[in-house]
C-alpha cells in the first residue's frame, strides 16, 4: 500500500503528492475518474480531509471490501488566492474546494452518492473521466499549484499496489 508521507509542508507535500499521482496513473489499466467538490458543508480544510478520508473512503473501502479503490485528492482555496490576485489574513476563514481522483472498480453513482452523504445535499460535483487526457502533467502542476499553503491535511491518497 502506497501513502502519503505525514506532516508535510509547502515543496516537499508537493513532492509526496506528485509521487502518488504518478503511481495512481502508472498503476491502473482502468479509467481514472476525477471530481471536483465545491459548497461542502466542511468547517474547514481539516474537516473536510477528515470526510473525504475517514467517512467516504474508509466507508466505501469497508463497503465494497473486494473492490478496487485508489484515490487522491488534493484541498484548495479559490484560484484568486493561488494567482497571487488577493491578500488573505486568516485561511480558515476562507472558502475551498476539493480535487478528488479515483481509480476504482466501484461504481461510479456509488461514489458520488456517498460524497453528497458526507458532505450534504448542497455539495456540487463535477464529474470527468480524465483517462484519455494527454495533459497530465499539467494536470498535477494545477493540482499542487498551491504549495505555499499545504500542509499534511491538505491533501491525501492511498493507493494498493495492482501489478
Amino acid at each position: 500500500m502506497i501513502k502519503k508521507t505525514r506532516n508535510l509542508t509547502g515543496i516537499d507535500a508537493e513532492n509526496d503528492l506528485r509521487y502518488g499521482f504518478d503511481f495512481l496513473i502508472r498503476q491502473t489499466e482502468s479509467d481514472i475518474i476525477k471530481f471536483d467538490i465545491t459548497n461542502t458543508n466542511a468547517k474547514n480544510i481539516e474537516d473536510l480531509n477528515f470526510k473525504l478520508t475517514n467517512k467516504v473512503f474508509n466507508s466505501l473501502r469497508k463497503q465494497f471490501y473486494c473492490e478496487k479503490i485508489n484515490y487522491l485528492f488534493v484541498i484548495e482555496y479559490p484560484e484568486i488566492i493561488s494567482k497571487g490576485n488577493y491578500m488573505i489574513d486568516h485561511l480558515e476563514k476562507i472558502e475551498f474546494h476539493a480535487h478528488i481522483i479515483i481509480d476504482t472498480s466501484i461504481p461510479i453513482y456509488a461514489v458520488k452518492n456517498k460524497l453528497v452523504d458526507i458532505l450534504g445535499e448542497k455539495c456540487d460535483i463535477y464529474i470527468e473521466n480524465i483517462s484519455p487526457r494527454d495533459d497530465k502533467e499539467k494536470y498535477i502542476k494545477y493540482l499542487v499549484k498551491q504549495n505555499k499553503y499545504f500542509n499534511y491535511k491538505s491533501y491525501n491518497f492511498k493507493m494498493n499496489y495492482t501489478k
